[in-house]
């Protein structure tokens, strides 16, 4: 008997914590403690027993038996033979069950209530499961075709992928080729550029401009001051005596004078 685990509350309090909800959700938490030391010791809970027998549509499925069981085991009669050639059959079991569904009709017809409506409904029952029989029984010979399709595409997109790679290859050679031609043919006396001028004309060029600059204007005349102006002034003359008549023509002198000293 397998030894019970000694930390069952550890595993029922990793179970109560939130899974996060997405599109491809991760394992439950208590799949960490299955490592092989663990498994090893005992220390976790051993996976449950699977069954070997289930139910799919009401019919019965055993993974210890045979992948497909007979018919004798089905209990239903096999109507073809099972050294003949399986398209024949086929062709055999289609007309045996069209002939019987048109039977079928001509009794609902003339005589809904009569008892070979019953047998007619057994026989196509039993028509029908001998088809899906003989067509489960080359299910191999479909899967193995199958394989053999996907394997030539496969092949097919190698091949294409390593054509592609191949030219690219090749074209990658050529640059490299191209690029070693190209340095060894290469100079650096030509690939710099030509000099129109010498430095030292550029230079002497420079040292006269600055000079030119900075030597001052021989013509050139400072702005007077306040002062200056003033005792440039020329004073007014002024009658001995300003009568009422002589304000206008005093006005438009001093107008005159001052318009002069600002204008220097």
């Amino acid at each position: 008997m397998a030894q019970q685990p000694s930390n069952l509350s550890a595993f029922s309090g990793i179970q109560q914590h939130p899974q996060n909800i997405s599109l491809f959700p991760p394992p439950p938490l208590f799949a960490e403690q299955y490592t092989t030391e663990n498994i090893k010791k005992g220390l976790v809970l051993p996976p449950p027993n699977l069954p070997t027998k289930f139910e799919v549509f009401s019919e019965l499925c055993d993974l210890d038996g045979p992948l497909l069981p007979t018919l004798s085991e089905l209990g239903c009669q096999q109507l073809y033979s099972g050294s003949g050639n399986w398209r024949a059959e086929l062709k055999k079991l289609n007309r045996s069950l069209t002939a019987a569904f048109l039977d079928l009709i001509e009794i609902l017809i003339r005589c809904p209530d009569h008892g070979d409506r019953l047998e007619k409904i057994d026989t196509i029952r039993n028509l029908f499961v001998n088809i899906h029989h003989l067509i489960n029984e080359y299910r191999p010979v479909q899967a193995r075709d199958t394989l053999r399709q996907m394997i030539i595409h496969q092949n097919q997109e190698i091949i294409c992928v390593t054509e592609q790679l191949n030219r690219l290859t090749k074209m990658g050679s050529d640059a490299l080729v191209t690029l070693k031609d190209a340095l060894q043919n290469f100079s650096i006396e030509d690939a710099m550029p030509k000099i129109a001028f010498h430095c030292e004309d550029e230079m002497e060029l420079m040292e006269d401009e600055q000079m030119l600059c900075a030597a001052p204007s021989e013509t050139y005349e400072y702005p007077l001051t306040i002062e200056e102006k003033a005792q440039q002034l020329k004073p007014i003359e002024m009658p001995e005596r300003v009568t009422r008549k002589d304000i206008p023509g005093v006005k438009m002198q001093l107008q005159r004078e001052f318009a002069r000293f600002s204008s220097q």
